[in-house]
């Protein structure tokens, strides 16, 4: 759970590379099959920190005092897509999105992991089981 400071998001480049690892080689078993798509090594984990802290196009994580607890990965692809990948481990059941009403294609992500949809005035709120959201690998 959440200390008594203050959560904040940073952005992440090579210096957060350990933080970084520690967070991905945490993830349990299914979690880390979703994400990398197979049983990965800590080693191959520990080789993907490394390369995706060079090569993101956007790194950001969230922080519990100084302990990396989530993290999201923006790639840039040459075909004018990106690929969005999520990591938590923390304790945390829920994944809470705010979207407004009018941005369909995060109404359908939202939708296609599961997430429980409140509508409240000019934005929705998404709750998302972090089970799956913490696997969750998809280009928007």
């Amino acid at each position: 759970m959440f200390s008594a400071t203050r959560p904040y998001i940073a952005r992440l480049d090579s210096e957060h590379e350990t933080q970084l690892s520690a967070l991905l080689c945490g993830l349990g078993k299914s979690s880390r099959i979703n994400r990398f798509g197979h049983a990965a090594s800590d080693a191959r984990v520990q080789r993907y920190a490394k390369e995706a802290v060079a090569r993101a196009a956007y790194m950001a994580g969230a922080f519990d005092a100084d302990r990396l607890i989530g993290v999201v990965e923006v790639f840039a692809t040459c075909d004018g897509v990106a690929e969005v990948a999520f990591a938590i481990n923390a304790g945390i059941a829920t994944l809470r999105m705010f979207i407004p009403r009018n941005n369909w294609p995060m109404r359908q992500l939202a939708h296609k992991a599961g997430a429980r949809l409140d509508f409240d005035l000019d934005e929705i709120r998404a709750d998302v089981s972090v089970a799956t959201a913490a696997s969750l690998d998809v280009a928007a």
